[in-house]
């Protein structure tokens, strides 16, 4: 376990990947092309990692100095518009019962 000062600087550490994911997620008239489909999904697998390490920082701290409530819902949004950006960006079509992967 690591002491309160530690935590709050890991924890902040989390917080701020969060927002860079956030920032290149959420830019004006971003357009999905071809190629963000495998950047897109790493971005939200590393959202997911991070946002684990952020609770279990946040956890480590008392109940007033918990940022979670902020955060969590910071990442349920983020984790929404990722997951919409990547089926935009991957769509499967088939032809006479073969699978035919399309990337748009």
């Amino acid at each position: 376990m690591t002491d309160s000062a530690e935590a709050i600087t890991l924890r902040g550490r989390e917080k701020a990947t969060i927002t860079r994911i956030a920032t290149y997620v959420e830019k004006p008239g971003y357009i999905v092309t071809e190629a963000d489909y495998e950047v897109l999904t790493i971005r939200l697998e590393r959202l997911e990692k991070v946002f684990k390490y952020f609770n279990n920082y946040d956890s480590e701290l008392p109940d007033e100095a918990s940022e979670l409530d902020e955060v969590e819902a910071k990442y349920y949004q983020l984790k929404t518009a990722l997951r919409k950006l990547i089926k935009s960006s991957y769509q499967p079509q088939t032809s006479d019962n073969v699978i035919i992967f399309h990337i748009v």
